[in-house]
């Protein structure tokens, strides 16, 4: 038998983002005889899918042994360690990760590594954070000078695509849609695990609302532990557990604690037991105050037969069951804590949940067999014109 395809992946980090997350789960279910992942990050750090990563046989290379928090710095030493990998190993496949236009200055360097296939796959549909001058700057700037570089064009949803993309190149045959896919069955509702997780943290007679994703602004967890001081003081019988970490998290805990909060909210920094704690909530919320590339947790916790509550930052990709509803930000605190007790009391099947998802076309295997495929296919029209 030939050797796998190896095809090197650049993406910042391999904790819990929804990226990592997608590509992780992929990952998972190519067959991995035919293609193998590397990864190169931004961090020497050990981080939560990297021993998982290991066993499955792919390689991990830190191109930058921290990553700075200067964005200028940060693409300086950034760019200077992917050439250095891309010199020293040989790949004829790489696909970078992006949330903006530093992917298609990535692809231009990887080009000009002598990389035959460089995919440049985008995640978001802004900038987010601190200095989003600079970033909107940095990123048209790459997205004028370099957007040729790439040989293929990914992206998770169509407002992502419009983001970093042309209509020439959204409308050409070097574009692909690749739908953040997930573990239908890995989420599927289970009274076990709720059992457990509500045990465990003495959530047994409770209306849970979970949230996920990293503690920084643009996710808008304030938002959120807001709308639940708000209907705690309508009904006491609410829990909030929130999963992640990042730059604010000390922050929100502080006002937790301010606020007398801390019974009634679980922050849980990661964990690869993701589905067991939806299959404990009776809610979720996915309060994001910057455009999602997708919002691959809403997906995730429809097809638990979650209530999913959603802003209206999160593209319509998501509405995908009825079990969710969008709601604009501007509604405020009190209509979203009001729209949760309104609908508390309503039952729903949660048995049949994954059925909307596999329906979308979000199944994890359908969408790992695709890139599966794509990659095969583009490796051999690179041996054919060898």
């Amino acid at each position: 038998m030939s050797a796998p395809i190896r095809v090197l992946h650049y993406i910042k980090h391999l904790n819990t983002g929804g990226g990592e997350r997608l590509f992780f789960n992929i990952y998972q279910h190519i067959d991995r005889n035919i293609v193998q992942f590397d990864f190169a990050v931004n961090t020497k750090d050990e981080e939560l899918l990297n021993a998982s990563i290991r066993e499955m046989g792919g390689k991990i290379y830190p191109v930058v042994d921290e990553e700075p928090t200067n964005i200028l710095t940060k693409i300086k030493k950034t760019s200077k360690g992917l050439k250095a990998l891309l010199e020293k190993q040989h790949y004829d496949i790489v696909h970078i990760h992006c949330s903006n236009g530093q992917g298609l200055y990535y692809s231009n360097i990887a080009r000009n590594c002598g990389v035959k296939n460089v995919i440049c796959h985008i995640h978001n549909t802004s900038v987010v954070g601190h200095f989003t001058g600079i970033k909107v700057a940095v990123h048209n700037y790459f997205r004028t000078k370099y957007l040729n570089s790439p040989t293929l064009y990914f992206a998770c949803s169509l407002d992502a695509a419009k983001w970093l993309y042309n209509d020439a190149v959204i409308s050409g045959d070097k574009f692909h849609l690749l739908k953040n896919g997930i573990d239908v069955n890995k989420f599927k509702y289970s009274e076990i695990d709720r059992s457990y997780i509500r045990n465990k943290l003495s959530f047994q007679d409770k209306t849970v609302i979970c949230t996920i994703g990293r503690c920084v602004i643009e996710k808008n967890h304030i938002f959120t532990i807001k709308t639940f001081e708000e209907l705690m003081r309508k009904n006491s019988d609410y829990r909030l557990i929130l999963i992640g970490q990042g730059e604010l998290e000390e922050d929100l805990k502080k006002y937790v604690t301010d606020h007398n909060l801390d019974s009634f909210v679980v922050f849980i920094k990661s964990t690869d037991e993701v589905e067991k704690y939806l299959s404990a909530s009776d809610f979720f919320i996915l309060s994001s105050s910057a455009s999602e590339g997708l919002g691959i947790v809403a997906i995730e916790s429809q097809a638990s037969g979650l209530k999913t509550i959603i802003s209206d930052n999160v593209p319509d990709d998501v509405l995908i069951s009825p079990y969710v509803k969008k709601i604009p930000l501007c509604s405020g605190i009190s209509f979203w804590a009001n729209t949760i007790l309104d609908w508390t009391s309503v039952d729903i099947d949660r048995e049949v949940a994954g059925n909307y998802v596999k329906q979308a076309g979000y199944e994890i295997q359908l969408v790992a067999n695709d890139l599966q495929k794509f990659y095969v296919d583009i490796n051999n029209k690179k041996e054919c014109n060898d």
